[in-house]
């Protein structure tokens, strides 16, 4: 590649300075255009070698009419014969490994073509020019047809794509935290897809689309003689930053800015508010104040709806913190924004309330778990992060203030769950529910783990409770452990491990409880043998599961 600018180090480099870039032709775009045709026609509906010889024939053709000045010498005539060679050879009798070596001869007649040399440095180059190149490649499409009255307002992507965006994303997360929602989509896109099978025959699959955006992307990265991807970093991403600073160092934090995102970022905090209100009505309709029929599914609405609506509101966390950044502060629209940003903020705390109110009803309905726990921790730490949100749009504070105080109140929330005696909470709140006649509770005492520090609540069901088939198999299961921990500490360590290193204080407390009441857990009315009786509670209790 020949260019006339270069650049020893980020030191000589100045972000003003463009690489030149040829002009665009309608021969280039036809070349474009022909190779994905190209391609469609020989590897998409293609079934044997013959088609990728016709492929790589036809591309080094379309290669050569591309590029913004064709040149013959000896090494393009030489690679194209191995390029004929190689397409002969694949007609006649094809292998994967002669199809490889046809696309590396067609990589390097790009090469060559574009006055690269056949080294290291210009194949790697050559390589990510391909990939990357592409970019602005298609930027240089677009100014041509601009220039010639094919162009789209300024701003319009933004202004329509955001909001446009923000609904579809916020709207998948609604759908796919309410169950009956997710059945009505399903059942929609069924209608959809029986109503139109016939007309949808005539559009190409979007594996087609893939295929053809591909070639087009690969060709016009292939043709186009950039810059050093090197270079192209520099004077995009360094450049980019030494510009930001420069920028900073001439205008003062007041200066008033017109930002091109104001409009997207306006619509899109409209659009938002609108489908929050909808969706709350529904939320408030369908899950709040209301008698749940006999085999409501609550597991789907507070375990995975919940987790789902979490979600949103750890994106709408991001999304305002986005919005209210330095410059946005200087654009004198401001107040508008921080209105619709007030109006947003109301109606993440109403679904933050919805969240906690999934959550209770799952608890309400049978009993609390360490899982759950933790999900109401995490739903406060996100609700934290939220008005970590607000007050930073209301101090205009930075986007690392933000990140180091959400940080540290994950970790607290984190340090809560690891050192709160979780299982005795847990299951106290569950048998003191059990013990006023509510039995649902007592399948997480089956169904979960648990911990000595949680067995230390369980004494009371086997006294008080009035449920027989509960009463006797918590017996058994403090029985049960009882033995466990009998031969725990009759047992010694070997190696030279020092025993008292082993020493639980709940483990002790609880021992010396069940002790005490062992002859009254031994006396049990029900004469049944002690696994019997576990198995016998285990099926009972979940019913209620």
């Amino acid at each position: 590649m020949n260019s006339d600018v270069s650049f020893n180090s980020v030191e000589d480099f100045d972000p003003d300075v463009v690489l030149p870039s040829p002009p665009v032709l309608w021969r280039e775009l036809a070349a474009v255009l022909g190779g994905v045709v190209l391609v469609d026609v020989t590897l998409y509906h293609g079934a044997g070698f013959a088609g990728i010889a016709a492929m790589l024939f036809g591309w080094s053709l379309l290669f050569w009419l591309g590029v913004s000045k064709p040149s013959v010498s000896g090494k393009i005539l030489l690679i194209f014969a191995l390029l004929f060679v190689t397409a002969v050879k694949l007609i006649w009798c094809g292998f994967f490994s002669t199809a490889v070596a046809g696309f590396v001869l067609l990589f390097f007649f790009g090469m060559v073509q574009t006055g690269r040399r056949l080294s290291f440095a210009p194949i790697i180059d050559y390589f990510f020019q391909i990939i990357f190149g592409s970019i602005e490649g298609f930027t240089n499409y677009r100014k041509f047809f601009v220039k010639r009255g094919v162009r789209i307002p300024s701003g319009t992507w933004l202004a329509v794509g955001l909001p446009l965006l923000a609904v579809v994303i916020f709207g998948t997360i609604f759908v796919a935290a309410n169950p009956s929602l997710v059945d009505l989509c399903q059942r929609l896109f069924d209608k959809f897809i029986e109503s139109f099978w016939n007309i949808s025959n005539i559009f190409p699959a979007w594996t087609q689309v893939f295929c053809w955006f591909l070639a087009a992307w690969i060709l016009t990265g292939m043709i186009r003689p950039l810059q050093d991807i090197f270079i192209l970093f520099e004077r995009e991403v360094i450049g980019a930053f030494k510009h930001k600073f420069s920028l900073d160092s001439e205008q003062t934090a007041t200066t008033p800015i017109h930002s091109p995102y104001y409009v997207g970022y306006r619509n899109m905090l409209f659009a938002v508010i609108v489908l929050f209100m909808v969706y709350l009505v529904f939320e408030f309709k369908t899950l709040w104040f209301r008698d749940f029929p006999a085999g409501f599914c609550y597991s789907d609405y507070s375990h995975h709806g919940a987790a789902w609506l979490v979600v949103g509101l750890a994106l709408s966390t991001v999304i305002l913190s986005m919005v209210f950044t330095t410059e946005m502060y200087r654009d004198p629209r401001i107040a508008t924004l921080r209105r619709l940003a007030w109006i947003w903020s109301i109606l993440n705390f109403v679904l933050a309330l919805a969240v906690y109110n999934r959550l209770f009803l799952y608890i309400n309905f049978n009993g609390m778990t360490r899982m759950r726990v933790i999900g109401l921790l995490g739903m406060t730490a996100v609700l934290l992060g939220f008005i970590m949100v607000v007050r930073k749009i209301t101090e205009q504070r930075s986007f690392g203030w933000l990140l180091t105080r959400f940080a540290w109140t994950v970790l607290v929330m984190v340090f809560l769950d690891f050192v709160l005696p979780v299982d005795w909470l847990v299951h106290r709140y569950n048998v003191a529910r059990i013990l006023k006649g509510d039995y649902a509770p007592a399948v997480q005492i089956s169904v979960h783990p648990c911990s000595n520090e949680g067995y230390l609540t369980f004494l009371p069901l086997a006294t008080d409770c009035q449920d027989e088939v509960i009463r006797n198999g918590i017996r058994a299961l403090l029985l049960q452990k009882f033995a466990e921990l009998d031969c725990q500490n009759d047992s010694r360590q070997p190696n030279g491990k020092y025993f008292w290193t082993k020493y639980q204080l709940a483990d002790q407390i609880l021992f010396r409880q069940l002790n005490t009441h062992r002859k009254h857990l031994e006396n049990s009315d029900s004469g049944s043998d002690p696994d019997q009786l576990i198995r016998h509670f285990k099926d009972y209790v979940y019913q209620w599961y």
